[in-house]
């Protein structure tokens, strides 16, 4: 009987410490302590390029995934904005580099280096006698003014044109230089690359396209001089040929190590190569 009474006493002072024990499941608990980064880390390595060219560039964006994937401690970004958002987020410090058109900037805005340019080439089939084309010219048979090439070669045939779509290199600068507020004409033929405007063109006699750079031509079409300049490599160089819009590289006032090295890699060969299967010219 008294060990029985012993045991029972025992049992009921334990419930009564569990119910004050801090450390028991109804016990309110302690918020955790935030653990702390481990210190010693650095941070990536940033590059920043603010893309404000019209509809992006598609070349550089290439190039910028392909540097991406060779410079993985690097963290990267691209963001398209207006020309006027890009230049302050490099006064800021928040962009590396600038992508725009030349012609888009203040005169003598800063650091800046060519590396493509967007180019209007007009091209006929390799029979026709013309060759050379003035603005106006362009702008009455592009416009649907000219109907045949009676005035232009003493041919009369009817005038076939082609021309690019909307939004692919070359068009743009056409559009702007050479039919400023004129139409097109209902009768242009449009295809969204310059290998089919070549094709078409080197098929028929009487066409006449406009396209982007189309590097070595076929022997079966020709490049026209427009205002009296052939687009030669020199002409193209020098920037005499009239149908050309450059796009430029503007830096900051430093130039991080990361962004030198992005820089050469749009100079090179391959970068190059890259920008004719766009229809740009390499610079």
């Amino acid at each position: 009987m008294k060990k029985l009474l012993m045991t029972t006493v025992f049992l009921i002072l334990a419930a009564i410490l569990l119910r004050a024990d801090p450390t028991s499941e109804t016990a309110p608990t302690q918020a955790p302590t935030a653990t702390e980064p481990s210190a010693g880390t650095p941070a990536k390595p940033t590059l920043s390029i603010y893309d404000a060219t019209p509809g992006g560039d598609q070349p550089a964006r290439e190039a910028l995934l392909d540097f991406a994937n060779d410079n993985r401690q690097l963290a990267i970004s691209i963001h398209s904005a207006p020309l006027n958002e890009a230049l302050k987020a490099l006064d800021a410090g928040q962009a590396d580099l600038v992508l725009a058109e030349e012609e888009s900037l203040p005169e003598n805005y800063r650091l800046r280096r060519r590396y493509a340019a967007e180019t209007a080439i007009i091209v006929v089939n390799a029979r026709n006698a013309k060759d050379q084309f003035s603005s106006a010219e362009l702008r009455s048979i592009f416009s649907g003014t000219l109907g045949d090439w009676q005035s232009l070669n003493g041919s009369v045939y009817s005038l076939h044109r082609y021309g690019l779509t909307e939004g692919n290199p070359g068009e743009k600068v056409f559009r702007t230089r050479i039919m400023q507020d004129r139409s097109y004409a209902p009768e242009l033929f449009r295809r969204p690359a310059t290998s089919e405007l070549l094709l078409l063109t080197a098929a028929n006699p009487n066409a006449v396209a406009f396209c982007g750079y189309p590097g070595e031509l076929s022997t079966e079409v020709k490049a026209a001089a427009v205002d009296g300049v052939f687009p030669t490599l020199e002409n193209l160089r020098s920037g005499r040929y009239p149908l050309m819009s450059h796009r430029v590289i503007v830096m900051g006032k430093k130039i991080s190590p990361q962004t030198l090295l992005f820089i050469r890699k749009l100079g090179s060969a391959e970068f190059a190569d890259l920008l004719r299967e766009h229809g740009f010219f390499a610079e």
